[in-house]
């Protein structure tokens, strides 16, 4: 099982777009084989902290989604809704 999070930060005028863009990301990535899990969170006392975790079967899934239109067109909107770059970190689990 492979896990990753990601951590993002939206500017504070694209919030509501970042949450928007992140629910078709999510709705896309349901669909894709070997998808497990999609959870999105906000920062309790700060909206644009916004934190997301995926679980995949293989990485070899998790590189189909990398390579998929709906990942792909989000990381190329990154520019205009984040203050900044994605922190993204993948996991193997071993337990």
């Amino acid at each position: 099982m492979i896990n990753v999070t990601a951590t993002i930060t939206a500017k504070r005028d694209k919030v509501d777009d970042v949450l928007n863009a992140l629910k078709f990301v999510k709705s896309e990535t349901e669909k894709e084989e070997g998808f497990y899990e999609y959870r999105i969170h906000q920062l309790a006392d700060d909206a644009t902290q916004i934190f997301f975790y995926e679980r995949w079967e293989s990485l070899e899934h998790l590189n189909k989604h990398a390579g998929s239109k709906h990942f792909t067109d989000f990381a190329a909107q990154a520019d205009a809704l984040l203050d900044k770059s994605f922190e993204i970190k993948i996991y193997k689990e071993v337990l």
